[in-house]
């Protein structure tokens, strides 16, 4: 799963896991600023990134949770050493986690 960031805006950037897009256009179709277009198989291209005011739209609308905004996204490497490092220590269940992005988690821990 390949993290991309592809905007960065007010210290936060914004990534995409282009696995996890389904091109459902949501994105493309709410986002007040028009940042996006559609690209290749449908999926979202920036192509104003001077434009986000990073309201969180397109990361609350999307159904696949594949856009959304990270202070400290982890690089592919890093995720993968993170997930060995939990089911060594948590054993075999620690594998199956589900990786949520940071601010989906932090919406969570607030209730």
């Amino acid at each position: 799963m390949a993290f991309k960031e592809i905007i960065n805006v007010k210290n936060k950037r914004l990534g995409f896991f282009e696995a996890w897009c389904k091109a459902c256009g949501i994105c493309i179709a709410l986002c007040p600023k028009h940042v996006f277009d559609t690209g290749p198989g449908g999926k979202p291209v920036v192509v104003r990134p001077q434009d986000c005011i990073n309201c969180g739209t397109c990361e609350v609308m999307c159904p696949d949770f594949a856009i959304g905004w990270y202070e400290d996204p982890l690089s592919d490497e890093e995720l993968k050493e993170a997930h060995r490092r939990g089911a060594e220590e948590e054993g075999p269940r620690a594998a199956e986690t589900t990786v949520v992005p940071a601010a989906k988690r932090n919406k969570v821990k607030g209730g």
